[in-house]
């Protein structure tokens, strides 16, 4: 079953005084002091918002981990780390690489360890077709990600295929086919409504359905890419508030989760309903 939850500031001035009570007129027999060249003032930066920068986890099974992220020039996430409470089995780290459009093209998982099948991470490459639409016609691209192994001895192990259906940029469906023995083929409909992610319907593989609510607030995790970020968190602009899962038996489930904002209108506590586990969020301005 999907995981739905695994979820600061500068303000400088100045002022200067100009001196008085000097005697700068010219005279024979005076003459005015050696002006010092003024340093020039730096130009002052303009702010463009406020972007997730660590994530920490509360509870039982990860208090003190966290999730650190940094950013490169273009202003996407280059590097995300987890430090886990058991920090002696080293940190975990995902790299992101982009091409010349900012198009996400790799991203390397790198385990903090070499496991037993001599595995020491995971990447993923995507590659992007964009697709011929008629006069009137909304546009359309097929996203591809080849997720692999990655052995110890530099060579690669193919785990899975994802095909993404991107309709005018916003996720429509998503078939995976997984490599390992006895995984099966899924194709999930996805349901995009007023920018947020509403509803995951499978329409192969195991029968369920899922369902979100959200609330108006700015969602950090947007646009993201990673291990702990659900695709209701990477393709929806605002918070998850609650989740309803439906399976073929007739079974229901649901989740919420209750928020504590800032000033700017961003989560800083995500706590999940019926759980002593919580997220803490902090932010960077840039």
């Amino acid at each position: 079953m999907r995981a739905i939850l695994r979820t600061v500031f500068l303000l400088i001035w100045s002022v200067f005084l100009p001196g008085c009570g000097t005697d700068y007129s010219v005279t024979p027999d005076k003459a005015p002091p050696e002006q010092k060249p003024q340093p020039e003032k730096e130009p002052e930066k303009t702010l463009k918002g406020y972007r997730i920068k660590r994530i920490v986890y509360e509870g039982d099974w990860a208090t003190g981990a966290t999730t650190e992220f940094t950013y490169g020039s273009n202003g996407k996430v280059k590097q995300a780390t987890y430090v886990g409470h058991d920090v002696g089995r080293g940190a975990p780290k995902g790299l992101f690489a982009y091409n010349a459009s900012n198009q996400l093209l790799t991203y390397v998982y790198q385990y903090p360890y070499v496991d037993s099948q001599g595995i020491s991470g995971e990447r993923t490459v995507f590659s992007y077709s964009p697709q011929a639409s008629g006069p009137g016609q909304p546009t359309a691209e097929i996203l591809f990600a080849q997720t692999d192994f990655v052995k110890s001895d530099g060579t690669y192990q193919l785990l899975k295929h994802t095909t993404s259906t991107l309709v005018n940029g916003l996720v429509s469906t998503v078939r995976t086919e997984a490599t390992t023995v006895g995984s099966t083929a899924t194709t999930d409909q996805y349901t995009i409504e007023s920018g947020n992610l509403t509803g995951i319907r499978a329409v192969s593989g195991p029968d369920q359905y899922e369902t979100f609510t959200f609330d108006d607030k700015p969602n950090p995790f947007f646009g993201l890419f990673g291990p702990d970020v659900t695709p209701v968190r990477r393709y929806s602009r605002n918070n998850v508030t609650e989740a309803t899962v439906r399976y073929s038996s007739g079974s229901v489930r649901t989740y919420t989760i209750r928020y504590t904002y800032n000033e700017q209108g961003l989560p800083i506590i995500a706590q999940t309903s019926n759980t002593s586990s919580r997220l803490l969020f902090e932010y960077e301005a840039y």
